[in-house]
């Protein structure tokens, strides 16, 4: 029984690329009967969708396998050049995804009220111009992984490589200074802003920004251990400190 499974779940595989694959290499199935041509339509041109009959249908492959041999197409190599082209295009539209998130480096904002009129949707249907594989995915009704979750993960992923890029140069920093700022936000709470000033062995300044921490009270000890522990978080040496 498990067997016979096997064999259909395979064999519908195999009637799902038959079209694609017929279409693409231009073969060209014998039809000389109308049951011939009525299996020529299913697989070829319309798409198979009579599967209380696909059991009798099955040996439709074999004359497409037969046609296909005699015409030196090799399937297996076809599938698999059509599934790394597929992967590749992926890879690079997901690559235009996410550099499209530039819009947060220049402070503008991501999503509007409406997504199709988005900063991020109008700068992809523009790149999309250039961009084929881009134009295809947009084109896409589902799994386009542009929804606003997806977007918040890669710019999560972003901002934590970036502060890793920063707390590396801050460790490689012979010392370094540490600058505190407190403001409230429009919800009446208070944040405090670390920030890190290091000099190069060139002598250079640099002042580099480790974030926003929210605290309850702005007394000196409250303080004290906000910065300790953002130091500690971060795995930067305290004896490194000078001011």
């Amino acid at each position: 029984m498990v067997e016979k499974v096997k064999f259909v779940v395979f064999d519908i595989f195999l009637m799902v690329i038959c079209e694609i694959f017929a279409v693409e290499n231009k073969v060209d199935l014998p039809a000389s009967s109308v049951p011939d041509q009525n299996f020529k339509n299913a697989f070829v041109v319309e798409g198979f969708s009579a599967w209380n009959k696909a059991l009798e249908r099955f040996k439709f492959h074999e004359v497409l396998s037969t046609a296909t041999q005699k015409k030196g197409f090799n399937i297996c190599a076809s599938m698999s050049i059509s599934k790394t082209k597929e992967m590749n295009d992926a890879r690079s539209t997901l690559l235009k995804i996410i550099s499209s998130l530039y819009l947060t480096r220049q402070g503008l904002p991501v999503r509007g009220h409406g997504d199709i009129n988005s900063n991020i949707q109008q700068l992809l249907i523009l790149r999309s111009d250039d961009v084929p594989e881009l134009k295809s995915w947009l084109l896409r009704t589902k799994y386009k992984w542009l929804s606003h979750d997806i977007q918040n993960e890669i710019l999560s992923l972003l901002s934590d490589e970036v502060q890793l890029n920063i707390v590396s140069e801050i460790k490689n920093a012979f010392c370094y200074s540490i600058i505190l700022d407190e403001t409230r936000d429009i919800s009446n709470i208070e944040q405090v802003s670390v920030c890190i000033r290091i000099v190069d062995k060139h002598l250079n300044i640099a002042d580099h920004f480790l974030g926003f921490f929210e605290t309850p009270f702005t007394d000196a000890e409250t303080l004290f251990n906000l910065v300790m522990n953002t130091l500690n978080r971060f795995d930067i040496n305290i004896s490194k400190c000078r001011g």
